[in-house]
């Protein structure tokens, strides 16, 4: 069609669902492709309930849907256990208790307290921007 604005698009890449926004215009997720105009374009890339707000410049090629990056940002973790236990988050071995302010990607989590002789505890928790997150855990009966 004649006279119409070339288009593109983007695809945000992002381990959080984000909204996207342009100004005060809420463009889509990042679940999936979002057609703008060619050109350049300051889009927010927004997740409220985890706290994460962040900018980026982007230019959309005609006829191409460009892969966009958008790091998720850390919280911080402090782990405390009765008594001492080795804590894991997502299955990944983060130390012994007592933990403080450790930095882990916002978004939900499994977190597991592991003491030899006592088994485990496990709690799902949610990291936020900007926020501490406390968790804790008792072997004691």
């Amino acid at each position: 069609m004649d006279g119409a604005p070339a288009r593109g698009g983007v695809r945000i890449d992002s381990p959080i669902l984000l909204q996207v926004v342009e100004g005060t215009r809420t463009l889509g997720t990042s679940g999936g492709p979002i057609f703008l105009t060619a050109g350049s374009h300051d889009l927010t890339f927004v997740n409220s309930s985890l706290g994460v707000r962040t900018a980026q410049t982007v230019r959309v090629t005609p006829g191409r849907v460009i892969p966009i990056a958008v790091a998720s940002p850390d919280g911080q973790l402090n782990a405390n256990a009765q008594p001492w236990a080795q804590v894991l988050v997502d299955g990944r071995p983060i130390g012994d208790t007592p933990l403080a302010n450790v930095a882990v990607p916002v978004g939900d989590h499994e977190v597991i307290f592991r003491h030899p002789q006592l088994g485990e505890r496990r709690q799902r928790i949610t990291v936020r921007a900007g926020t501490l997150t406390r968790v804790s855990a008792s072997f004691v009966p």
